[in-house]
């Protein structure tokens, strides 16, 4: 039995969606053979683009409730 058996089925495909997004970017970095300072400049960017998509994401939800309530 895996670890995520107790949790429901919307959870277990949103792990899995985030496993191979996670592997996915590791492989293109890899690949990539970047050197440390390029490294830490795309990990950056990609923090910085999760950050704002995020904030936006949070956004619309306090919009949506707004609408509801």
């Amino acid at each position: 039995m895996s670890a995520l058996a107790h949790i429901g089925s919307p959870w277990r495909r949103m792990v899995r969606v985030a496993h191979r997004a996670r592997v996915r970017v590791v492989r293109f970095l890899v690949e990539r053979d970047l050197s440390e300072n390029s490294f830490i400049l795309v990990l950056a960017v990609l923090i910085g683009l999760g950050g704002g998509l995020g904030a936006l994401a949070f956004r619309w939800l306090i919009d949506g409730f707004r609408v509801l309530f």
